[in-house]
């Protein structure tokens, strides 16, 4: 009976030692997915001067991972290896965002024939089925346009859209390609951006891919102009170590909690 009370302490000692560890251990960042489906985007001609993007997440765990890095979502929905996963609902929080309309119209941009086209979000009813629609209008006919479209490549270079247009152009955007040039009307004057690539022809070889609620007011570009050049989202510096952090937090508590036990083994062989 002497040892049974000395033994039940130490065993309290080293849960609650354990539990304190692995609630001071600092939260992990979140992790991206982007070597899985692509996202994909299509570029139509509505009008003489008017332009359709309608973008596609390629999975629904990257809704919930750009609602994390926007703050949309609590930290505490990022897992211990720093994954991140969809729920239902997810889809409907971040399309009542301000902040996810401001990131769609500061990550998709128009220049048609060298002067910017100015874009207005629709309203997001479905984004996980269909995806964020921006309807820009340019300042004169359509003609040769730049088209810039970088969405999550803050996040990870690797993430990757592909895109169609007009007659069958084609063209992959990704961290290292975020413009590509674009046919959208026979307009000519003007002096179009050098680019870093040009939307090819059908029959062009592409990367194959198959393809809630909340309605908020439509954000236009006009208040994106204010918020100057876009930058990372908040969680951006830190994406992708999230299970090295991890690891090394639960690691350490692994160590101080194998030692302690150690010790209490050596103690009660000593009584």
């Amino acid at each position: 009976m002497s040892l049974a009370l000395p033994t039940l302490r130490s065993g309290a000692l080293v849960g609650a030692l354990a539990a304190t560890l692995l609630l001071t251990a600092p939260p992990p960042p979140a992790q991206a997915h982007p070597f899985g489906p692509p996202q994909t985007a299509s570029i139509t001609v509505t009008g003489a001067d008017t332009v359709q993007v309608r973008w596609r997440f390629g999975g629904t765990d990257d809704i919930s991972y750009l609602a994390v890095a926007l703050d949309v979502l609590p930290a505490d929905r990022v897992t211990l290896d720093g994954a991140v996963f969809y729920e239902d609902g997810d889809d409907a929080l971040v399309a009542a965002a301000p902040a996810f309309h401001r990131y769609v119209l500061q990550h998709i941009t128009i220049l048609n024939q060298g002067l910017a086209c100015v874009g207005e979000v629709e309203p997001l009813s479905r984004l996980a089925d269909d995806g964020a629609t921006v309807n820009y209008r340019c300042p004169g006919p359509l003609g040769n346009a730049a088209v810039s479209l970088d969405m999550l490549n803050d996040l990870h270079p690797a993430y990757r859209t592909l895109a169609t247009g007009p007659d069958g152009q084609r063209a992959v955007y990704n961290g290292e390609s975020a413009v590509h040039d674009w046919v959208l009307g026979t307009a000519t004057g003007g002096s179009a951006p050098a680019t870093s690539g040009s939307s090819a022809p059908a029959g062009t070889a592409v990367p194959g891919a198959t393809a809630g609620s909340g309605k908020p007011a439509a954000v236009p570009a006009s208040e994106v102009a204010a918020l100057g050049p876009a930058d990372p989202v908040a969680a951006g510096t830190d994406l992708g170590r999230g299970a090295a952090v991890q690891l090394a937090a639960v690691g350490g508590g692994l160590a101080v909690i194998a030692g302690v036990t150690i010790w209490l083994r050596t103690r009660k062989r000593r009584i």
